[in-house]
């Protein structure tokens, strides 16, 4: 008979084990190194006057990042496009989140962009993008670019056309999944 049968499991096993039992198995998982860098970056939100200190509210699968700047005129030209997308497919969408990675140098410029052009996602402002290490999901030194990865930090599509062609196949296969 071993020792945890008989009543001689040394007190902080036990109480190590009590702990782990009451967590879960969930508590086994670990994050990525990807999801640590998203758990660890300051996010922010315009809220129409300026931006706020946020936390991204739900655990997705995937994370669609995309990176512009108020300087960019293919940005300006695509971004009230890109919020209705976002607001339509995305916002309530519990398995992706966009996170915004800008590339203004100054958050006034940013801050100035996203209220004009209503921005409702999450924001890593310049001053932290070096700290959320965000840009090396960047494969080109392009401005728009757009980035699909998973919480893994797989890379599964990038550009524009690719990303919005990939979450559309995975929310077909989920769709058909369910029936």
């Amino acid at each position: 008979m071993n020792n945890f049968l008989k009543g001689n499991t040394p007190l902080p096993l036990l109480v190590l084990l009590v702990i782990q039992l009451s967590l879960g198995p969930a508590s086994l998982a670990q994050d990525s190194e990807f999801q640590s860098r998203i758990n660890k970056t300051k996010f922010h939100r315009h809220d129409g006057k300026k931006y706020r200190r946020a936390k991204l509210e739900k655990s997705p699968q995937y994370y669609l990042l995309y990176y512009s700047a108020s300087w960019c005129g293919p940005c300006r030209a695509t971004a009230p496009q890109l919020v209705e997308k976002y607001r339509t497919e995305i916002a309530d969408d519990p398995d992706t989140a966009l996170i915004h990675v800008s590339r203004d140098s100054r958050e006034g410029d940013a801050s100035k962009w996203a209220k004009d052009a209503g921005l409702p996602w999450l924001t890593v402002l310049p001053v932290n993008v070096g700290r959320s290490k965000l840009m090396e999901y960047r494969a080109v030194d392009a401005t728009p670019f757009y980035a699909l990865i998973d919480k893994d930090g797989n890379t599964l599509a990038t550009g524009a056309d690719a990303v919005f062609q990939k979450l559309t196949e995975m929310d077909s296969s989920a769709d058909s999944a369910q029936e």
